[in-house]
Order: structure tokens, then C-alpha cells, then sequence
């Protein structure tokens, strides 16, 4: 198999790792338009005022739930959603501190009535107004494309946003694969990865590259370029292939 019969139909992504870098290689029918919901609350009709019942998606390495296919989103299903603001109103903050609630910056509006089971009557117009605040900023979740696959039964999602997301994605190089011409193949006994010497016309200082395939993980195949490696070849394990 050629490097061009394994990028068909995918789409491959350069990410940063702790050493280099990879290039994932992802099913393109498993990217899909999908919802972020990047730091926001929502609050569905009827549960202002009852905080516990909040939705609150706040974290940067997403949450189940905090990405989702864009057809199992529905808008009129929340009443709010807004981006907290960091800070607190003085007002708001008094009449937290009479409740015995925390107002430093370790509790902010994110996460400030999280213990309530309910707000008092005399603090529902200053959290409202709150909220109000927050709304000007007229944030909406994001749509984004995202891999979808299954991690321990469950369907998960990476996201492939490369303004905004959490894994450190610098671009989509799959037009650079796709044209590459796979000059030599070898793989090992172990048959989870293989060894291409291509022919990469992109590239007009270097356009002769090795890349190991790894894929061990069905979910996450990979590319990763690897240097100086034609002298080594002998003493390794791998095996040359046939490229038709």
C-alpha cells in the first residue's frame, strides 16, 4: 500500500508533540460539523433559578457533552448562554457575602452559585442583571469540524478548529500527502508500522523524506518524518514491501 492509498479518503493533520511532530491521519467521514460549546453557561427555561441545574462548559480540554453533533443542538432549548465575566458586580458581591458565598477571584461567575439549590427571591434581579451583562458580549457556540470515534463505548470528539482549540494543531497538510509518490515501502513483522521513502514535490530543497506509519491505534494513525535513517535500515527489523 502506498502513501497515496492511505491518505484517500482522509484527512491529515500536522500536531505539535512533546519531540516534534506527527501528522494524524482521520477518516473524513468521521469529521463532522459539531457544536463547541467554548466557555459558556446555559441555562435551559425554567432552571435560573436553580443554579445546581446550570450547564456550565468552562474548561479547555473539553467535557462530555461540551462538544456535540450540530444536529442534536436546538437553540430554543435554553433560555441563556453567555460567557461569565471575571469580575462581580459590588452589589452582587455584598449580597453573596451575606449568603456566606465566596466572591474572591478563585470563585467567579462561572462557578459562584454552584452550591445553591435555589436563589433567594432578593438575588434573582441582581443575577439577571448579571447575565444581562454577560449577554452584550453576544456569544454563541461555535461551529466547528470534529473527529468523532468511540473511547471505552463511548462516542468522543476532537476538535479540528485550528483558531481555537485545545490540542496544538498548526495546520492541515493533506493536499502534501495526497501528491506525495511513494518511492520505498517496509513494514514490520509486527504488521502496526511501516517505513515510506516518498518523493514529496512540495518540497524543492528536500523533496526526499521518510516517514513512519504508525498505525497500532485504530482510532489515530499516524505520519511522523524521521531523518538519517537509510544507513540504519539494515539493522533494523523492517522489511521491504513491494510498491506497485
Amino acid at each position: 500500500m502506498t502513501i497515496n492509498e492511505i491518505v484517500t479518503s482522509k484527512r491529515i493533520f500536522k500536531e505539535l508533540t512533546e519531540k516534534d511532530y506527527r501528522y494524524l491521519i482521520l477518516d473524513s467521514n468521521k469529521i463532522k460539523k459539531c457544536i463547541h460549546f467554548d466557555y459558556v453557561i446555559l441555562i435551559k427555561h425554567g432552571d435560573l433559578q436553580y443554579p445546581k441545574k446550570w450547564i456550565r462548559y468552562v474548561n479547555f480540554k473539553p467535557v462530555k457533552g461540551q462538544v456535540t453533533p450540530i444536529e442534536d443542538y436546538n437553540r430554543d432549548d435554553y433560555e441563556y448562554i453567555f460567557m461569565p465575566d471575571p469580575g462581580l458586580s459590588d452589589e452582587l458581591k455584598s449580597e453573596l457575602e451575606l449568603l456566606g458565598q465566596p466572591t474572591d477571584d478563585s470563585n467567579r461567575f462561572g462557578n459562584f452559585l454552584a452550591q445553591l439549590d435555589i436563589i433567594p427571591d432578593q438575588l434573582l434581579p441582581l443575577v439577571k442583571e448579571e447575565i444581562k451583562f454577560c449577554l452584550k458580549s453576544g456569544v454563541e457556540p461555535r461551529v466547528i469540524d470534529a473527529y468523532e470515534y468511540e473511547e471505552k463505548g463511548e462516542k468522543t470528539y476532537l476538535i479540528l478548529d485550528l483558531e481555537d482549540n485545545p490540542h496544538d494543531f498548526e495546520e492541515e497538510t493533506t493536499a502534501e500527502f495526497q501528491n506525495m509518490e511513494t518511492v520505498e515501502a517496509y513494514e514490520l513483522p509486527t504488521k502496526d508500522m511501516r517505513l515510506y521513502k516518498v518523493n514529496d514535490p512540495s518540497s524543492s530543497y528536500h523533496p526526499e523524506k521518510w516517514f513512519i506509519y504508525s498505525y497500532a491505534d485504530a482510532n489515530f494513525p499516524y505520519f511522523e518524518e524521521i531523518y538519517e535513517i537509510e544507513n540504519l535500515l539494515p539493522y533494523t527489523a523492517f522489511k521491504e514491501l513491494q510498491v506497485k
